[in-house]
């Protein structure tokens, strides 16, 4: 992760907290910062297919609650590294929409 040095007495400790935190809770915001506030990710094709396929309309519900969210340090319960991914992903979805 990096940050703008202007961005320093925000970023900071948003950055540092990943490090203090149990991994199951790390999964999470990982799983927050990618879906809901990055604006470019990639991944391979094998993960698509196992994690993603399937899921592009939710995906574009999720977007646009995260720019109406206003609040990006929240974490919601998804988790991007479960094997049951696309079940709770579209829990989350229900429950945003």
């Amino acid at each position: 992760m990096g940050y703008h040095k202007d961005d320093i007495k925000v970023a900071k400790p948003f950055v540092n907290s990943f490090m203090k935190e149990k991994l199951k809770r790390v999964y999470r915001k990982l799983s927050n910062l990618i879906i809901l506030n990055c604006e470019t990710w990639v991944c391979s094709p094998n993960f698509y297919k196992n994690k993603l396929e399937g899921l592009d309309s939710d995906f574009f519900k999720a977007t646009n609650f995260s720019s109406k969210n206003g609040n990006e340090r929240r974490v919601f319960d998804i988790n991007l590294f479960e094997e049951n991914f696309k079940d709770g992903f579209k829990k989350f979805i229900k429950n945003i929409s």
